[in-house]
Protein backbone atom coordinates (compact mmCIF):
# COMPACT_ATOMS: atom_id res chain seq x y z
CA UNK A 1 0.00 0.00 0.00
CA UNK A 2 2.95 2.61 0.29
CA UNK A 3 3.33 5.47 2.90
CA UNK A 4 0.74 7.70 1.71
CA UNK A 5 -1.99 4.68 1.71
CA UNK A 6 -0.51 4.39 5.56
CA UNK A 7 -0.64 8.07 6.33
CA UNK A 8 -4.27 7.92 5.48
CA UNK A 9 -5.09 5.40 7.36
CA UNK A 10 -3.27 6.48 10.06
CA UNK A 11 -5.26 9.87 9.97
CA UNK A 12 -8.69 8.41 10.30
CA UNK A 13 -8.13 5.67 12.36
CA UNK A 14 -6.19 7.13 15.36
CA UNK A 15 -9.13 9.23 17.18
CA UNK A 16 -8.21 12.99 19.04
CA UNK A 17 -5.52 13.04 21.53
CA UNK A 18 -4.23 9.84 23.55
CA UNK A 19 -6.04 6.91 24.13
CA UNK A 20 -7.09 6.06 27.59
CA UNK A 21 -6.76 3.15 30.15
CA UNK A 22 -10.43 0.97 30.77
CA UNK A 23 -11.90 2.53 34.17
CA UNK A 24 -10.36 5.72 33.12
CA UNK A 25 -11.73 8.91 35.58
CA UNK A 26 -13.07 11.03 32.86
CA UNK A 27 -15.20 14.32 34.47
CA UNK A 28 -16.29 15.08 30.93
CA UNK A 29 -18.67 12.24 30.72
CA UNK A 30 -21.62 14.02 31.57
CA UNK A 31 -25.37 13.86 30.67
CA UNK A 32 -25.10 17.80 29.42
CA UNK A 33 -21.57 17.00 27.02
CA UNK A 34 -23.42 13.31 25.93
CA UNK A 35 -26.51 15.28 24.34
CA UNK A 36 -23.56 17.94 22.62
CA UNK A 37 -22.44 14.89 20.29
CA UNK A 38 -24.22 15.04 17.36
CA UNK A 39 -24.68 12.85 14.15
CA UNK A 40 -21.96 13.77 11.54
CA UNK A 41 -19.69 14.95 14.38
CA UNK A 42 -15.90 13.92 13.58
CA UNK A 43 -13.44 11.70 16.10
CA UNK A 44 -11.63 15.32 17.13
CA UNK A 45 -15.21 17.27 18.01
CA UNK A 46 -15.90 14.65 20.42
CA UNK A 47 -12.44 14.77 21.48
CA UNK A 48 -12.83 18.19 22.29
CA UNK A 49 -15.84 17.95 24.54
CA UNK A 50 -15.29 14.44 25.68
CA UNK A 51 -11.15 14.37 25.69
CA UNK A 52 -9.78 11.21 24.65
CA UNK A 53 -11.20 8.13 24.36
CA UNK A 54 -10.69 4.70 24.69
CA UNK A 55 -10.33 2.25 21.06
CA UNK A 56 -12.34 -0.83 22.15
CA UNK A 57 -12.93 -1.90 18.58
CA UNK A 58 -11.72 -1.10 15.32
CA UNK A 59 -12.71 -2.76 11.77
CA UNK A 60 -11.28 -1.55 8.42
CA UNK A 61 -10.81 -1.82 4.73
CA UNK A 62 -8.36 0.26 3.02
CA UNK A 63 -8.17 -0.27 -0.62
CA UNK A 64 -5.37 2.03 -3.16
CA UNK A 65 -5.64 2.76 -6.66
CA UNK A 66 -4.23 -0.37 -7.99
CA UNK A 67 -7.03 -2.46 -6.38
CA UNK A 68 -4.21 -3.88 -3.37
CA UNK A 69 -6.46 -4.06 -0.29
CA UNK A 70 -5.94 -4.53 3.83
CA UNK A 71 -8.59 -5.50 5.45
CA UNK A 72 -8.30 -5.99 9.47
CA UNK A 73 -9.89 -5.86 12.59
CA UNK A 74 -8.45 -5.28 16.33
CA UNK A 75 -11.07 -5.77 19.35
CA UNK A 76 -9.30 -5.95 22.88
CA UNK A 77 -6.05 -7.78 22.59
CA UNK A 78 -6.86 -9.86 19.39
CA UNK A 79 -5.75 -8.46 15.71
CA UNK A 80 -6.89 -10.28 12.39
CA UNK A 81 -5.45 -9.17 8.95
CA UNK A 82 -5.76 -9.97 5.36
CA UNK A 83 -4.21 -8.36 2.21
CA UNK A 84 -5.19 -8.82 -1.59
CA UNK A 85 -6.23 -7.77 -4.50
CA UNK A 86 -9.67 -6.85 -5.48
CA UNK A 87 -10.61 -8.25 -9.05
CA UNK A 88 -12.34 -6.22 -11.54
CA UNK A 89 -11.03 -2.65 -9.18
CA UNK A 90 -12.37 0.57 -10.81
CA UNK A 91 -9.30 2.17 -10.17
CA UNK A 92 -10.52 4.46 -7.50
CA UNK A 93 -8.86 3.82 -3.79
CA UNK A 94 -11.27 3.41 -0.86
CA UNK A 95 -11.30 3.32 2.59
CA UNK A 96 -13.98 2.20 5.31
CA UNK A 97 -12.84 2.50 8.52
CA UNK A 98 -15.15 1.71 11.89
CA UNK A 99 -14.12 2.70 15.32
CA UNK A 100 -15.63 2.18 18.92
CA UNK A 101 -14.54 4.21 21.45
CA UNK A 102 -15.31 4.67 24.77
CA UNK A 103 -15.61 7.63 27.44
CA UNK A 104 -15.69 6.62 31.13
CA UNK A 105 -16.37 8.14 34.45
CA UNK A 106 -16.63 5.68 37.76
CA UNK A 107 -19.99 3.71 36.77
CA UNK A 108 -21.09 6.27 34.00
CA UNK A 109 -20.06 6.02 30.05
CA UNK A 110 -19.98 7.29 26.92
CA UNK A 111 -19.84 4.94 23.72
CA UNK A 112 -19.41 6.15 20.28
CA UNK A 113 -19.13 4.62 17.05
CA UNK A 114 -17.57 6.33 13.90
CA UNK A 115 -17.67 5.62 10.53
CA UNK A 116 -14.70 7.12 8.41
CA UNK A 117 -13.93 9.89 11.42
CA UNK A 118 -17.83 10.59 11.62
CA UNK A 119 -20.41 9.47 14.49
CA UNK A 120 -22.73 7.25 13.30
CA UNK A 121 -24.15 5.93 16.59
CA UNK A 122 -24.02 7.10 20.28
CA UNK A 123 -25.60 5.44 23.61
CA UNK A 124 -24.91 5.87 27.22
CA UNK A 125 -24.86 4.26 30.21
CA UNK A 126 -25.83 5.55 33.68
CA UNK A 127 -25.98 8.92 32.89
CA UNK A 128 -29.56 8.77 33.09
CA UNK A 129 -30.27 6.71 36.32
Amino acid sequence: MGIAGGVALDRFALPHGSVTSGGAKNPNVTKDNYVKIKPEMTSWEVSDILGAGEVVAERGMVVDAAGRFKKYSRQGGSYDEQTGTVSGHDGKPSEEITQEVVWRNSNTAIYATFLNNKIVNKKEDGLYK
